[in-house]
């Protein structure tokens, strides 16, 4: 195949008259671009006469580090007035197209030239940790008459960490019909519109930073029921794509300030009520609640009637038999006070949608606290690790006194 390759280009020098003083190599890599020249203008017959020319071998790009791709082999021309074959296109890194030199572009002839193979593209780049969600690059299809594969989009992952938030990837709509059953719009992927003209689907300009979501074929503010924090507040996407107002957190500093459209909460028992009991020195309380969200718990809190006195609040794990079993996030001690009364756990702890939790306090001595008469019980039992130690296993034997609820709270942020 080379040596015919060679023979080839010989004649073609004579043929292209113009070219011999190039050399045997020079006048080939000429030929070839004036080949490909002539299948871009166009030949209706002369020079570009001639049956398809069987395609040399090319050699396959490869990538150099960085993700550029080098050159591809030279294209050598099988016969006369025909151009070999398109040398496969440089495989390239995540999400990017891979950029193919003359060998690797699709080959043209005075018949139809053979198509260079589309370059490879892996799948899209994963968004990292932290949750916003991230589309992932799409790579463009190689050169070659039908167009290379493209890649996969990337895919948007759920974040892990103290900020991160499951992250909701758009999925791209399904190339609808263009013509007059149709719509005449249609969104490519979350920011690229498209037009439906001639019964074919035309590019659009992407959406831009103002309005940088595609819906229904045009370029939007947001994605419907989508939400963002304006300062401390947060506001909602509606259905045509625009924001509503926005809306001020319930809680301000020091609790935790509004992420990614979440405010933060108070979950459990966050009102004062308007009775009085005893939390007595030497004994565990433990009031439990359900989480309804993936969230994290910062702050525990609860309502005393005086202060000077110390308190030290965790929150429990709850075990097979409905009770509390081991601490998951626990505060330092802090001091009692006339009302509210909280401080931050060590660190952050996630908390699952759909478990039982329970919060639990210890003091220093008896201390007035504030409780909710009716519907709800607490958990109590001795402490066998005494004072300013929450154990590490809730004791056995623990009761539950109903009709009382300690207003103990923790304070979440979903995410």
């Amino acid at each position: 195949m080379v040596g015919q390759g060679w023979r080839s280009s010989s004649r073609s020098c004579a043929w292209r008259g113009s070219c011999v003083a190039l050399g045997l190599v020079g006048c080939a890599q000429w030929i070839g671009i004036q080949a490909l020249d002539d299948a871009v203008h166009g030949c209706d017959g002369g020079d570009c006469a001639g049956e398809r020319g069987a395609a040399s071998s090319a050699g396959a790009g490869t990538t150099s580090p960085g993700g550029t791709s080098s050159a591809g082999g030279t294209t050598l021309v099988a016969g006369p007035g025909s151009l070999g074959g398109g040398g496969s296109g440089g495989a390239q890194p995540v999400g990017v197209s891979g950029a193919s030199s003359i060998g690797g572009a699709s080959g043209s002839s005075s018949e139809e030239g053979a198509g260079g193979d589309g370059g490879t593209f892996p799948e899209g780049g994963a968004s990292g940790d932290g949750g916003s969600p991230s589309e992932g690059g799409g790579g463009d299809g190689g050169s070659s008459p039908e167009g290379g594969t493209g890649g996969d989009g990337g895919t948007s992952s759920a974040g892990s960490g103290p900020e991160a938030d499951s992250g909701d990837a758009s999925e791209p709509e399904p190339e609808p019909e263009c013509g007059d059953e149709g719509p005449e719009l249609w969104c490519a992927d979350p920011s690229t519109p498209r037009r439906c003209v001639d019964g074919s689907w035309q590019s659009w300009p992407v959406c831009d930073d103002e309005t940088p979501f595609c819906l229904r074929g045009d370029c939007v503010e947001c994605e419907p029921e989508s939400k963002e924090c304006v300062n401390n507040g947060v506001r909602t996407c509606d259905a045509d794509g625009a924001w509503t107002a926005a809306s001020e957190c319930p809680l301000e500093s020091p609790n935790p300030v509004c992420v990614r459209g979440f405010c933060s909460y108070r979950a459990g028992a966050p009102i004062q009520g308007p009775t009085t009991d005893t939390l007595m020195v030497g004994f565990l309380y433990a009031v439990s609640f359900d989480v309804a969200a993936p969230s994290r718990v910062y702050r525990l809190g609860m309502f005393g009637t005086a202060g000077g006195n110390q308190v030290r609040m965790g929150i429990y794990a709850s075990g097979a038999d409905e009770l509390p079993s081991e601490p998951i996030a626990v505060t330092s001690t802090f001091a009692t006070a006339d009302g509210r009364m909280e401080a931050p756990v060590a660190a952050a702890a996630v908390l699952t949608e759909g478990q039982r939790y329970w919060i639990v306090a210890i003091a220093d001595t008896d201390i007035g606290m504030r409780v909710t008469l009716g519907e709800g019980a607490y958990a109590l039992n001795n402490n066998p690790e005494g004072w300013n130690v929450l154990p590490a296993a809730f004791p056995p034997g623990t009761s539950q006194n109903p009709g009382v609820v300690p207003n103990f709270y923790a304070v979440l942020r979903d995410f």
